[in-house]
């Protein structure tokens, strides 16, 4: 007769079923929903793609400029995938890139028209992300969300009003 442990560790190895399976689903397809909606807000509204965004609020958090790795790393995306999107902004005039000064280093710069479409794309993604997710969560899933390892709180404080 098996163990009460190994029986554990069977059930735990399963693949997902019934609950587990339409509860992972639907987070899947809530999830993908939000994130398209923003997606669009921003291409519709202000012609950036959810990635140039992703960029180019980088640069500007950074001083307008950053080096590659330091954007790779902070985007989490592979050096190909970064290398192709840079390209892209590039040749529409949203960053430029050029030699630190350090061998083969290269710092991205935020160029003057991603400065010039990023109040209105900063305006674009809050509003997005306030109507199709902030303004949709349980004060008991704020406060989750917040626990969750690695997730910085609310400096203000504001966590405890979030269901903490």
């Amino acid at each position: 007769m098996a163990s009460k442990d190994s029986r554990t560790e069977s059930v735990a190895a399963a693949a997902l079923a019934g609950d587990e399976l339409l509860l992972w689903r639907n987070f899947l397809q809530w999830s993908e929903g939000v994130t398209a909606a923003v997606a669009q807000a921003l291409t519709v509204e202000v012609g950036l793609s959810q990635p140039d965004y992703e960029v180019l609020k980088r640069l500007l958090e950074a001083d307008g400029a950053l080096p590659r790795q330091s954007l790779e790393q902070s985007l989490s995306w592979s050096p190909s995938r970064l290398s192709h999107q840079l390209r892209r902004m590039e040749a529409r005039g949203l960053v430029a890139r050029a030699g630190s000064g350090h061998g083969r280093q290269v710092n991205v710069e935020i160029a003057n028209g991603g400065r010039g479409v990023m109040a209105a794309a900063d305006k674009a993604h809050a509003q997005a992300a306030r109507r199709h997710l902030l303004d949709t969560l349980p004060a008991d899933v704020r406060g989750f969300l917040f626990s969750l390892p690695g997730v910085p709180s609310p400096v203000d404080g504001s966590a405890s009003d979030c269901g903490r």
